[in-house]
């Protein structure tokens, strides 16, 4: 794998961490959505959005980005 020779092995494990929850956080909001459950797909979506600003703040922590 060449993302590992630019990554490190440590952060393609975090990378790969994120993407499952991603995608489990997602497909739980889709069941929830299908199923009326608005307020809990909605609770959902509210997390995946955060976790998706908080991961991009400790992805760019310390690469010079102000």
């Amino acid at each position: 794998m060449e993302i590992k020779k630019y990554l490190g092995v440590k952060n393609v494990i975090i990378f790969a961490i994120e993407v499952v929850l991603f995608w489990i956080i997602f497909f739980l909001h889709c069941y929830f959505w299908i199923n009326g459950k608005d307020a809990i797909a909605g609770a959902l979506l509210m997390v995946l959005m955060a976790g998706m600003v908080i991961i991009n703040y400790v992805d760019n922590r310390g690469k010079g980005i102000k």
